[in-house]
């Protein structure tokens, strides 16, 4: 089949959101978005909602275009199209009405919510609520359980051995735990994790690869 280059949109047919990308294979790249893995593939919001209904998606090519011109095709397409329809993309250009509440709603919370911890009486009342919440929780087998297992996948991630290799793949060194490699390096602890765990989109963190071993 022959590979189309160009610029496509994916629309939720429920609600009329939509996702504009690019592409140097538009018949791939189809199957790509429509597969059961894609799940855990950026924007994760649309490829769940493809992955509950796929019938309740459609994906058209908007525009062929040569692959140099893709990512000013693909900006001038989100633009447009955030104008007037909620959209699964980060929009760089003229943000869609919804967005714009949206922003304005959290703007008047955060500083409506500001304005109440400045209050003693407030962080009185609402420390009281937390302490008498907590303790309903800790009543709670489910929720007793849920912490020990959170706690315990917490604590197992920074015991476990890692191994720091450069990007030829030449082990460097092995380390206790994240932590103690955090120190050793500076990098991020949380990242070098990430990076252990095979989490996608991260390859590499401070420069280096790492494995726990």
């Amino acid at each position: 089949m022959k590979k189309i280059t160009g610029i496509y949109k994916i629309t939720n047919l429920k609600n009329n959101k939509v996702y504009i990308g690019q592409t140097t294979n538009f018949h791939q790249r189809k199957l790509d978005h429509f597969k059961a893995t894609s799940i855990h593939q950026r924007p994760i919001e649309l490829h769940k909602e493809i992955q509950k209904d796929k019938g309740s998606f459609s994906m058209v090519l908007i525009e062929e275009c040569d692959a140099e011109q893709l990512d000013e095709r693909e900006k001038y397409w989100t633009d447009v199209y955030a104008q007037t329809h909620e959209m699964y993309n980060k929009v760089s250009g003229v943000p869609s009405q919804d967005k714009i509440l949206r922003k304005k709603k959290s703007k008047q919370f955060a500083e409506m919510n500001v304005k109440n911890w400045r209050d003693p009486e407030y962080r009185k009342k609402k420390s009281i609520q937390s302490s008498k919440l907590q303790k309903q929780r800790l009543k709670d087998p489910k929720y007793l359980k849920e912490k020990s297992k959170q706690l315990k996948k917490y604590t197992d991630s920074i015991k476990k051995h890692v191994a720091q290799y450069d990007k030829d793949n030449h082990l460097i060194a092995v380390y206790d735990g994240v932590r103690i490699a955090e120190r050793a390096t500076g990098v991020s602890s949380q990242s070098i994790s990430k990076v252990a765990k095979h989490q996608k989109y991260r390859k590499t963190a401070g420069g280096y690869r790492w494995e726990f071993v």
